[in-house]
């Protein structure tokens, strides 16, 4: 039963147009995460950002193809634990046990894998994490140029952008990739003001409606 159930849904959010289905959908056919996610102007001298790292696959990947310089944030504990051991000895990758925000906070997240958020806190794990400003990481990094940034932290890409448009962070990164939440307070308003101020120093890509989007900076 639960089969036919879930292609009525399936037919249904195509007769009504749901774009965010639509979007995964053509994601999956274009098979995005091996080709679009990866696919970028790199080399060893270059400088990635991975926030929101969860277990390192998306910074292996990268990793493997360029060879390039790579600071993982993942606030997660038990997640940060496996980037360790998976980049033990590569002296490029960087990893942090904890995330990039507006501002330094301790706040509460609830793990459910790599959709853990602070936003959305259904589940029944929660940890206790560290934020730090990444304004401040940029500085004290000596950090003025990033080829490319990946942000994919569950709804906290609100204010980590607000903060690095405020500090013009934006206009030093080359390639912002980017996964927007439904979930968090006003986010289709939101996402589309953030787009607006992309506008004046970056262009599209790619774009798949809350999936995934790149912007590349003009």
């Amino acid at each position: 039963m639960s089969y036919f159930l879930n292609k009525l849904k399936n037919a249904y959010k195509l007769l009504t147009k749901d774009l965010f289905y639509m979007a995964m959908r053509q994601w999956i056919r274009a098979d995005g995460d091996k080709t679009l996610r990866l696919n970028y102007p790199l080399s060893k001298d270059s400088v990635v950002f991975d926030i929101g790292g969860y277990k390192g696959d998306w910074a292996e990947n990268i990793y493997n193809q360029y060879g390039c310089n790579i600071f993982i944030f993942e606030p997660v504990e038990g997640f940060y634990n496996e980037i360790v051991t998976k980049f033990q000895g590569v002296e490029s990758i960087k990893a942090y046990n904890y995330g990039l925000a507006g501002s330094d906070q301790e706040m509460n997240i609830t793990v459910q894998n790599d959709a853990s958020s602070t936003i959305a806190c259904s589940g029944i794990e929660k940890e206790l994490i560290q934020l730090k400003d990444v304004s401040t990481f940029c500085e004290d990094q000596k950090i003025d140029e990033i080829d490319l940034i990946k942000i994919n932290i569950e709804g906290g890409e609100f204010e980590l952008l607000e903060r690095m448009f405020e500090q013009g962070l934006v206009a030093k990164c080359k390639n912002i990739q980017i996964q927007f939440h439904d979930f968090f307070p006003e986010a289709k308003s939101l996402r589309q003001d953030i787009r607006e101020r992309l506008k004046e120093t970056h262009h599209l890509t790619y774009d798949y409606y809350f999936v995934w989007e790149n912007w590349e900076r003009i």
